[in-house]
């Protein structure tokens, strides 16, 4: 299980990323954005916080931020729109963000999720569609998605919620070892950074993920390597 260092167009004026592909398999990640996902073909299963849904042509879900999950393929074929915005902009923008979780509500009608949908399709023909103050255009339809995922598609977290999700603090740690992957870690070193003892933040990493947190940074930087060679 891996954080998820999103690489957002330099042209985009709202830090939000918009994919458009075929998904096969996507192993369980993390990452500080809310993704919103939109099933144009075929259907996937969706895993959050070990959750499965399954998710079938025209539907859609919302990924909180920092929650983590993984995708696989149903179907040969599938088109699977996903919009992921930055968790540190949707709070600049939503008052009350830290306070909700987003999803299926149960205020969400049939005409919200149409008009979601709706959202979606012409925020990605902005991408195509070369009109005149695109960057403006851009940032008034991401508002508009805000405005409706807050007002129909949220609900007050509840106290267990915050079992589901990462917590701050580990969630600063393993943004902490992905931003220095390339340098030479170790245990004692990342302990002295957040204030802790090697052997409290070896178990508290072991408890969290399952996996011992030296092993973790070798993997994740042997991966790292493999996609620079």
């Amino acid at each position: 299980m891996q954080y998820e260092s999103i690489v957002l167009p330099q042209n985009y004026t709202v830090p939000y990323r918009l994919l458009m592909h075929q998904v096969k398999v996507v192993p369980y990640h993390w990452h500080d954005f809310i993704e919103i996902i939109f099933i144009i073909r075929g259907s996937i299963k969706l895993e959050v916080e070990k959750q499965e849904m399954m998710l079938s042509e025209g539907e859609i879900a919302i990924v909180n931020s920092c929650y983590r999950h993984s995708i696989q393929s149903l179907t040969s074929q599938n088109i699977v729109y996903a919009l992921q915005i930055r968790e540190d902009f949707l709070r600049s923008e939503m008052e009350c963000f830290d306070s909700l979780t987003f999803g299926i509500a149960h205020q969400t009608t049939a005409n919200d999720t149409a008009l979601l949908k709706r959202y979606l399709s012409e925020l990605a023909l902005l991408d195509i569609k070369k009109k005149r103050n695109t960057h403006i255009l851009r940032k008034m339809k991401i508002l508009e998605i805000l405005n409706l995922i807050e007002q129909r598609f949220s609900r007050e977290k509840q106290k267990q919620e915050g079992i589901l999700s990462l917590d701050r603090k580990i969630m600063d740690i393993l943004l902490y070892i992905n931003n220095n992957i390339a340098e030479t870690l170790t245990l004692e070193d990342t302990a002295r950074e957040f204030n802790m003892s090697p052997a409290y933040l070896s178990k508290l990493f072991k408890k969290s993920f399952g996996i011992n947190m030296m092993t973790y940074i070798l993997s994740t930087g042997c991966s790292l390597y493999a996609l620079i060679l």
